[in-house]
């Protein structure tokens, strides 16, 4: 009975927060008692509440309230009644041991326990003795405590030992968690150290290369600007010899033309210099292979080696390769990978004249079957290839392309190839694709692939597939070969950097058939009608020839041939027409092209649209084609022209004057001289009244009139002076040394000479008369003329293309250097990803290891600690309470029974000390790679292109990205010059919505009659705004009063009665829009959505550049513009993927193919927005238009 009443006293006197007895018990107001500590703290918690919260004090007890915290002193009565309580615990915990052990009794009976049942293991009473005992095994307690003595004595022993044992496991534990947490930081900074030595040696390498490229670029272009000022030089002194030599052969003078002869040097065939060539591919192509390797270890084999990724859940249908095959992950679902991959699809037809004899092609060159009965009959087109082999007509030298082919079976081989593949096939091989530095190729086995390139091959085991597709990428060099089925399955890839075109190639045995999968023109077609945009022509065909002289004077980058050839039949405009983009075709051919028919969806352009082969702008359905005039007239002009140009038969010389009477030399001058208005005056007449000349002495040096001549004609002693025609030089036709009349010509020395000179000087010469010799050198004229001709056109035509290799040298130089930098870009960023994969799984791996080490150490602590206090338990009890220590003893003995340790997973070598070694072996690599190859470019001479196939890399044109980002403009005043003035259109409006004027717009419950129309929305609430928008840029706001709204364009020929899902802004290509939710902001397009994390605008600017392509939306609060979204295409990083911005990228510009419309959506019932005000004088140009 005082046992029950003292401990209903101590429960009274628990603390409800401690449940402990009180220390220093104080009361509260409302009578309930805590420990001092225990309320003080209860109160300190509530006064820490967050800002805002309503503070305060409270029981804990019943909940009520105190404004001030209430004053605590210690209650001093229950004190006392508190340390009572404790001394009476204090006092019967001594005794209450012996008591209990003296007063226990049986469970069953209440008789005091007497004996000890082995059977059941338990202390029993005289009437258990013949009742439930009768049979068993009983002892007395000493006996059988003697027996549990002995055993505990052995159980000490071992839990000695296991003690010593768990201790010893223990401390190599922490030893093992010391090292494991030493090797991993030791690892982390070794890792770091050599990424970034990979690094410099990467960035060391870029440099190196770079200055290597400019260096080879600027010695070519020295040596082509020396070819260049030599050829120019020489033009000019070939122009000055002809200038003279047509004065001389128009000299009628004999003596004049011949002692002007010899002066004359015969012009010498001055060699053409050889082009200069500049092959930067050459150059770069060991450090290329360096760098291919190098990106297929960082992305292929390192990351399977050291962190193997899960299988993937796409391909587990298929049979898995066992050998080692490349694998590249793609990053998109197999149904998405493969309508990315068709944007691209090229169509392919084979190429007649290089397929084998033995190759039937069908009769649109689309398929073909190796017929081996029968030789096809073709035509010879030059040499075709003796494997049983074809090539395709397409070429491609950039960007992405993608084909299908269906085989009929196996033993086939497909890839693609440069033009230099050999025609013959080579020994001990049926055919020669991907036996060269030039060609890729993948055959087809019957239970594997074959991957060939420079002649080695690849076994890769992979089941066989019908359809086959194929992706080049040629700005990455990546080539990879896809099993087209229920799923796409990547069968191989090839990493290199490709220098040329590539064109594909198939290899038949006989009885096989090869298909191009061919598609209609649209989004999967790519290159749209013609099929030759960013292609080559393939090996052994020829271009026409109807204009080939006018395309080689008006050859310009970029077109197929010209300017002024048809990029579709390649040949010369034929009633030329011009679409919007501004590109011109025949007329026939581009009619012929419309009539074929676009893709279901209509991504070809606008209503289903064809799209101009060149630069894939839309053209409108409704264009009727009409001959450009201007185009038709120049034409023939041009062709003519070059028809001109072309002709290689030499001008006709100048018919010879008619013959007068003996002249001196000079006459023919003096007479071309009066002819342009030059008289000869008379010497002897006054200075003021001269007139002109009849006759010119020699022997005077005079020229006189008819009256002055009198004298010549009577007087005797003028009778020897010779009368010439009237010459302005008299003196030339005067020997300089004897002052006589010059009468002959010196053949030995090529001079005139005098009498005085044939009787001295050259009286053993060969003199012939003027006239003989000016009539031997007129037989020579037209030879002469014809090698001046001949010298002046090679010198055109190689200052032509010295001036096309000056601009070839630095365009090549410059698209080398940038794929050098890209490729050095790409590799650092595979080294960064990888070098932060690496330290992820070494932290990962340390977090796994360290974890299950310290539960393993946490177990083994509990153990000890529990078998302690068992032992411990057991020496504690008294030599006279043998059951307390029969009980503890079974306690002691069930502690030692349990062996539920963990077992350590973790192996005894650490996982991820293997990335040391693998980074090293890379690093170690990498170096010396770049090291020794950078020695064998330094070394290595100029042997790459010639000037005609590297003249065609020329075409490749890269446009820098000049778009307008008004987004960092912050001032409201900059958009305000673009204010747009926006009215609603009430023929548009949703039943549901009620228009105020035509700036504001509310959802209501009740519908509003409206007359019919066929532009009104009846599926979505929605309204348009009156105003077209299609050039320029426009600016406006909405003001959202209340409810969901949606702002944004749509398109002008939107069809209104699309159903709810298609029908709502932003859930459709023709539309988009930011919604506000009553949460955030969300940008729509295409039906993705993009999540905006911006506080709430009352009023939303929009700014829309039609020219540019983009959309922006802003958040306005007095002045200042907070850009909330901005759509318009942009390239993401590498490695990064936004599904919105790629929905952006392909469909987001052909938004501005239509004229826009501004548009509402007013989504909650209690939407309701506004027009919002701009200043009067903002009246956009379109609308002052």
């Amino acid at each position: 009975m005082a046992s029950s009443v003292s401990q209903k006293l101590e429960e009274k006197l628990v603390c409800s927060i401690c449940l402990e007895l009180f220390r220093v018990p104080v009361t509260l107001p409302c009578g309930h008692n805590f420990c001092k500590c225990c309320i003080s703290d209860h109160w300190h918690k509530q006064e820490q509440v967050p800002t805002g919260a309503e503070k305060g004090y409270t029981c804990p007890e019943c909940r009520r309230g105190f404004e001030q915290r209430p004053y605590l002193e210690k209650n001093v009565t229950l004190c006392s009644v508190v340390e009572l309580a404790r001394d009476g615990e204090a006092r019967v915990s001594g005794t209450e041991r012996c008591e209990v052990a003296q007063g226990e009794l049986c469970p069953q009976h209440g008789r005091p326990l007497e004996l000890y049942c082995q059977d059941e293991r338990r202390c029993i009473c005289c009437i258990c003795t013949v009742r439930q005992c009768q049979w068993h095994r009983r002892v007395l307690f000493e006996e059988e405590r003697s027996k549990k003595q002995a055993l505990l004595k052995e159980s000490l022993e071992k839990a000695q030992e296991e003690s010593k044992r768990i201790e010893q496991v223990m401390q190599k534990l922490e030893e093992q968690t010391r090292s494991i947490k030493d090797s991993s930081e030791g690892l982390k900074s070794v890792i770091l150290s050599k990424f970034a030595l990979l690094k410099k040696a990467l960035e060391d390498c870029q440099w190196q290369t770079v200055a290597r490229i400019e260096q080879e670029q600027a010695a070519a272009l020295g040596r082509v600007e020396e070819d260049w000022s030599l050829m120019k030089d020489r033009l000019d002194l070939l122009g000055q010899h002809r200038e003279r030599a047509e004065c001389l052969l128009a000299c009628p003078n004999h003596r004049t033309f011949l002692q002007e002869f010899p002066l004359l040097p015969s012009p010498e065939i001055l060699k053409v210099p050889v082009p200069t060539e500049f092959d930067a591919a050459s150059m770069v192509k060991p450090i290329a292979e360096i760098l291919t390797d190098v990106s297929r270890l960082l992305l292929e084999d390192l990351p399977g080696s050291v962190a193997p990724k899960a299988p993937d859940p796409i391909g587990q249908g298929l049979v898995q390769p066992k050998g080692p095959v490349v694998k590249v992950v793609a990053s998109l679902p197999e149904c998405q990978l493969r309508a990315e991959l068709l944007k691209d699809h090229r169509n392919l037809t084979f190429d007649p004249k290089t397929a084998n004899k033995y190759l039937e092609l069908s009769k649109g060159n689309r398929k073909a079957k190796h017929s081996p009965g029968a030789v096809c009959g073709q035509q010879e087109h030059g040499p075709r290839f003796e494997p049983w082999q074809v090539l395709c007509t397409q070429g491609y030298g950039h960007g992405h392309h993608y084909w299908e082919v269906k085989v009929s079976s196996h033993s086939v081989v497909l890839g693609v190839t440069y033009r230099s593949l050999p025609w013959e096939g080579q020994q001990g091989h049926k055919f020669n694709i991907g036996l060269n530095g030039g060609s890729w190729g993948l055959q087809v086995r019957e239970d594997c692939y074959l991957a060939w390139h420079e002649g080695r091959r690849e076994k890769i085991q992979e089941r066989l597939y019908k359809n086959l597709g194929v992706s080049l990428d040629y700005g990455k060099g990546l080539l990879s070969f896809y099993g087209v089925g229920e799923r796409m399955q990547l069968i191989h890839s090839f990493h290199n950097v490709f220098t040329e075109p590539l064109y594909p190639v198939f290899w038949l045995c006989e009885g096989r058939t090869v298909t191009l999968c061919q598609r209609e023109c649209g989004a999967g077609a790519g290159a749209g009608w013609s099929g030759r945009s960013g292609m080559e022509t393939a090996p052994g065909s020829a271009p026409p020839s109807s204009a080939e002289a006018l395309r080689l004077a008006l050859a310009a980058p970029g077109l197929p041939d010209g300017p002024f050839c048809c990029p579709i039949c390649l040949d010369l405009l034929k009633d030329p027409v011009t679409v919007p983009c501004g590109h011109n075709f025949c007329q026939g051919c581009l009619g012929a092209l419309r009539q074929r028919p676009g893709p279901p969806d209509g991504s070809g352009g606008a209503g289903g649209a064809a799209r101009c082969p060149l630069c894939q702008e839309p053209v409108p359905a409704a264009l009727r084609l009409r001959k450009n005039r201007a185009l038709c007239e120049v034409l023939p002009l041009l062709a003519a022209a070059a028809a001109a140009a072309t002709a290689l038969s030499p001008p006709s010389p100048p018919s010879p004057a008619p013959r007068s009477p003996p002249m001196a030399p000079g006459a023919e001058e003096e007479d071309a001289a009066g002819e342009e208005g030059a008289t000869v005056l008379c010497d002897v007449c006054p200075a003021g009244s001269r007139v002109a000349a009849a006759r010119s002495c020699l022997v005077c040096l005079a020229s006189f009139c008819g009256a002055h001549l009198e004298p010549h004609r009577r007087a005797p002693a003028f009778r020897a002076h010779r009368l010439v025609a009237p010459l302005r030089r008299l003196e030339e036709g005067l020997c300089p040394r004897h002052l006589q009349p010059l009468d002959g010509f010196c053949r030995a020395e090529q001079t005139c000479v005098c009498a005085r000179c044939r009787a001295h000087e050259h009286r053993a010469h060969d003199v012939v008369p003027l006239e003989r010799e000016r009539e031997h050198k007129e037989a020579q004229q037209a030879k002469f003329l014809s090698d001046v001709e001949n010298e002046l056109e090679e010198l055109a035509v190689t200052i032509a293309q010295a001036k096309k290799m000056v601009e070839l040298i630095k365009g090549a130089a410059t698209k080398e250097r940038e794929k050098v930098e890209k490729l050095f870009g790409e590799a650092s960023e595979v080294l960064a990803t990888f070098q932060k994969d690496v330290a992820s799984f070494i932290e990962d791996g340390e977090r796994s290891m360290l974890g299950e080490a310290e539960a393993d150490l946490r177990w083994k602590e509990e153990r000890r600690a529990k078998l302690a206090q068992c032992k411990q338990n057991l020496e504690n009890v008294p030599s006279t309470d043998t059951i307390y220590f029969l009980q503890e003893f079974q306690a002691l003995k069930v502690a030692m029974e349990e062996n539920l340790s963990p077992a350590l997973s973790f192996q005894n070598e650490l996982n991820f000390t293997k990335c040391t070694q693998a980074v090293s072996a890379m690093k170690d690599m990498l170096s010396a790679a770049c090291k020794n190859q950078w020695h064998h470019l330094q070394g290595k001479g100029i042997d790459g292109l010639s000037f005609q196939e590297t003249e065609e890399a020329l075409a490749e044109s890269r446009f820098p990205d000049k778009s307008n980002n008004p987004a960092c403009l912050e001032n409201r005043d900059y958009f305000l010059k673009f204010a747009f003035i926006i009215d609603l259109d009430s023929d548009t409006a949703d039943k549901f919505i009620q228009l105020f004027g035509t700036k504001g717009a509310k959802r209501v419950l009740c519908p509003i009659p409206y007359p019919e129309s066929p532009t009104r929305f009846i599926n979505c609430e929605q309204v348009l705004g009156v105003n077209l928008m299609n050039r320029g840029n426009y600016y406006w706001e909405v003001e959202i009063i209340d409810g969901w709204v949606s702002i944004g364009v749509i398109a002008e020929d939107f069809d209104p009665r699309e159903s709810y899902n298609r029908g709502r802004l932003g859930r459709n290509e023709k539309s988009c829009c930011l919604q506000w939710n009553g949460q955030n902001y969300v940008a729509w397009f295409g039906g993705f959505e993009s999540v905006i994390q911006q506080p709430f605008f009352h009023t939303i600017g929009v700014f829309l550049e039609y020219s540019e392509k983009a959309l922006t939306f802003y958040g306005v609060k007095d002045s200042k513009m907070t850009c909330l979204q901005q759509l318009k295409v942009s390239h993401f990083a590498k490695g990064q993927f936004d599904p919105f911005q790629n929905k952006i990228n392909h469909q987001f510009a052909s938004l501005f193919l239509c004229k826009l419309k501004p548009a509402f959506f007013l989504e909650s019932v209690d939407a309701h927005l506004q027009i919002g005000p701009l200043k009067k004088d903002c009246v956009s140009v379109l609308k002052r238009r």
